[in-house]
């Protein structure tokens, strides 16, 4: 009988305190969710973190994603033997010529010959290198992820993560918004699309990590 009193008072003092936090508890609320917050772009931030930038850029994060060129890559394009796909049985032989980055695709029959050719430009590397730098096409600014990756630390070019184990889509698989901006700073997507980006940034910039930069600006400005 105590026991079940004892109990009874508890719940009830527990619904009372509880009834009281709610009404005193202050919500949190966050000011970069605010409709004031917009992104300001890289330049409005080197305002104020001009050194921080100057480090930042040779950073992973920082060489996350560039323009398709020699120069950006850490691969070895010295290639003596093609990757072989047995699965959907093509090879792939990175190359470059002009400082430009292609991907010839090709199939051979059982004499030897070539009975299927196709050589693709690469058009952005994806990656800063210290683990892999793997690469996307643009046909007409849709993307798709190429099906070759470089993987730095093994030095050697093989197919790229998932298309030996979930199947070889060659140069179809699609790359949306998620994909990209895991790896690079917000990029300009074409409405209705879920995969053509008419402008591209290189690199994570601030405001992908930090958020947008209107307010602590404005506060700047203001001298707060």
């Amino acid at each position: 009988m105590h026991a079940g009193k004892s109990l009874i008072g508890f719940i009830l003092l527990f619904l009372f305190v509880s009834s009281c936090s709610d009404e005193t508890e202050p919500k949190q609320v966050f000011q970069n969710l605010s409709p004031k917050a917009h992104y300001v772009g890289l330049q409005s931030c080197l305002t104020c973190h001009s050194e921080v930038h100057k480090t930042y850029q040779y950073t992973g994060m920082g060489q996350s994603f560039a323009p398709a060129h020699q120069r950006f890559s850490d691969a070895d394009f010295n290639v003596e033997k093609a990757i072989y796909e047995p699965n959907s049985d093509f090879y792939y032989f990175p190359f470059v010529k002009d400082s430009l980055m292609y991907v010839r695709e090709f199939r051979l029959n059982e004499h030897g010959d070539t009975i299927h050719n196709r050589v693709e430009r690469i058009s952005y590397i994806v990656g800063s290198g210290h683990h892999t730098n793997s690469h996307i096409v643009s046909f007409n600014n849709y993307l798709f992820q190429a099906p070759v990756t470089y993987y730095t630390q093994e030095g050697k070019w093989d197919m790229a993560p998932s298309f030996r184990e979930e199947g070889n889509l060659r140069f179809d698989r699609l790359l949306d918004s998620e994909c990209i901006t895991c790896h690079n700073h917000f990029p300009e997507h074409a409405q209705g699309s879920l995969n053509k980006f008419p402008q591209m940034p290189s690199g994570i910039e601030c405001e992908r990590c930090h958020g947008p930069g209107r307010l602590p600006l404005d506060a700047i400005h203001k001298g707060i």
